[in-house]
């Protein structure tokens, strides 16, 4: 519980820094009075593995700002799968294509990687679950690596805005474990390691 208190301040951080840049006077350049430890950006997802509604935040990372690096907590709610989950979620992506220019202030991104990790907690994921045969798993499934690919789309806002963008992103991904497993079970489905998610990103720098 301490872990996933310490998630959620991390966001609270995030939306704290809206405020801040409000009490800042617009005659004060940004990056003379911005804290390096207040996260770029802020980000709501559904499904793609990390809880069926999952809110954190991050940090730009690189010259370019091509990298994302996230940190948050994701939530299943008890009558979508029997039990309530409670998932703590870290994910690295980088986009690699350049943008496409659409209009002065929108942008398309069609190529991106990532990179996650998601924690689940509760006794449920600390033992095979009942139905399995024995070697269905051969690691613990309390916790998940994934790889994805995804696009999103930019809109920007004037400087003078608090949010100074928003993107609307979709990945596809594939559960590394749930994969090499594969190959050893022919009894593991398709659904069991394939997931897709949309998420959107507010930008305050």
């Amino acid at each position: 519980m301490k872990l996933i208190k310490g998630i959620l301040l991390v966001v609270l951080l995030a939306f704290t820094k809206v405020t801040v840049v409000a009490q800042q006077s617009t005659e004060i350049a940004p990056d003379s009075t911005r804290n390096k430890w207040i996260p770029d950006y802020a980000y709501m997802q559904f499904a793609g593995g990390q809880g069926l509604l999952s809110l954190g935040a991050g940090y730009k990372l690189g010259k370019r700002e091509r990298g994302y690096l996230d940190l948050g907590y994701g939530f299943v709610p008890s009558g979508v799968r029997g039990r309530a989950k409670n998932i703590v979620n870290l994910k690295y992506s980088t986009w690699l294509v350049h943008p496409i220019q659409i209009k002065p202030n929108m942008s398309l991104e069609l190529l991106g990687l990532g990179l996650a990790s998601s924690w689940y907690f509760g006794p449920e994921h600390t033992s095979l679950k009942e139905g399995y045969p024995e070697g269905y798993y051969w690691f613990s499934h309390a916790t998940d690596l994934r790889f994805s690919v995804g696009a999103r789309y930019n809109y920007d806002f004037c400087e003078k805005h608090l949010i100074k963008r928003v993107t609307l992103y979709g990945d596809l991904g594939r559960t590394i474990l749930y994969s090499v497993n594969q190959f050893k079970n022919p009894e593991m489905l398709f659904n069991h390691f394939v997931n897709a998610s949309v998420g959107v990103l507010l930008h305050f720098d």
